[in-house]
């Protein structure tokens, strides 16, 4: 729930939640230029064929009502409802994500531990006694080098599983931005 948590700092969820805060400005500033909007000035003109001066008064009163931006704030709703959209899908696809890297994450830890614990302490003691078995004439080169192999191919699988797992544990630190390890830590 922790690393789950985190994905709001997914660079990509947080252009979603940084487009549809632009659009709210949008639809802001829409609506404040919607009002009627009375300008008023004022001025000194000369007329110079009479050689005189007049006051020049100016009222401008917009037509059309409140109504007048009423398109382009739909429009702007509309794009609005994208990015929450849009948005929500980000943040259900990552979690997505998220779970099946935590799943295999855990996986892996699991045959890791059944690997190093279990599996290779006994390959390594069937191999010695293998080899003592094959010095005393008990079992063929075949047999020995069958029982090297299997220890090889562990070992392998081991070196593979630490590797998935790595590889894991840092796509789920790229989705979330947070370090892993940091969050043992803190436990």
């Amino acid at each position: 729930a922790e690393i789950e948590d985190a994905i709001t700092n997914n660079p990509s969820l947080r252009y979603f939640l940084t487009q549809e805060r632009v659009a709210e400005s949008e639809i802001a500033l829409a609506r404040a230029e919607s009002r009627n909007q009375w300008q008023f000035s004022a001025g000194l003109r000369r007329f110079e064929a009479t050689d005189d001066y007049g006051v020049v008064a100016r009222v401008s009163v917009p037509l059309g009502g409140s109504q007048r931006n009423q398109g382009r704030i739909s429009a702007l709703t509309a794009e609005q409802s994208l990015y929450q959209s849009e948005s929500r899908a980000t943040v259900i696809e990552l979690k997505t994500q998220l779970f099946i890297l935590y799943q295999e994450l855990q996986h892996a830890r699991h045959i890791s531990g059944a690997l190093a614990g279990r599996i290779i302490p006994r390959l390594e003691r069937a191999l010695a006694e293998t080899q003592k078995a094959y010095q005393l004439g008990k079992y063929t080169y075949l047999d020995w080098v069958s029982i090297q192999q299997e220890l090889l191919d562990a070992r392998l699988a081991l070196i593979d599983v630490g590797l998935t797992s790595q590889l894991n544990a840092i796509e789920i630190e790229r989705l979330t931005g947070q370090s892993l390890s940091a969050s043992r830590e803190e436990k």
